[in-house]
């Protein structure tokens, strides 16, 4: 047996190295749990952003059965729409959320669109399934906030 055998083979080793390659380990998975961790946070973060963008965008179209008045507008910045597309297209693992906004910023659709993106959104943050399915009143348009009633 040569001596580097020897070495291995003993209780004595094992005592002090396993606990030493345990940590090693141990590290290396919570420095992936980390990495997974803020990815997740950035990625929760650009969905989010995006939620956003299409409340601006719907609320900015004219709609048939929706009275002028009926919605206050909401505006975002040109560079905080491409801020979030890129964030979306560097941290989502499928391209529904991206599709969903651009559904919204580029095509006809209704307000309740916004379901189609909430769901994406939950589905690639792992939510759950949507939540909200009310497709009459799934966009809020606007609110009396800050006006007394009857006045």
């Amino acid at each position: 047996m040569s001596d580097l055998q020897a070495i291995l083979s003993s209780v004595e080793f094992w005592k002090i190295a396993a606990p030493a390659a345990f940590a090693v380990v141990a590290w290396l998975f919570n420095e992936r749990s980390k990495r997974e961790w803020e990815r997740w946070q950035m990625k929760k973060a650009a969905c989010l952003k995006a939620l956003n963008i299409a409340n601006a965008v719907l609320s900015n179209y004219t709609y048939p059965k929706i009275k002028p008045g009926d919605i206050t507008p909401q505006s975002e910045s040109i560079e905080d729409i491409r801020a979030c597309f890129n964030e979306l297209a560097c941290t989502c693992d499928k391209p529904d959320v991206i599709n969903a906004l651009k559904r919204i910023m580029f095509e006809p659709v209704t307000p309740a669109e916004i379901l189609v993106l909430r769901g994406a959104v939950r589905k690639e943050l792992k939510l759950g399934g949507p939540i909200d399915t009310d497709g009459e009143r799934a966009f809020i348009g606007k609110v009396n906030c800050g006006k007394s009633i009857g006045a």
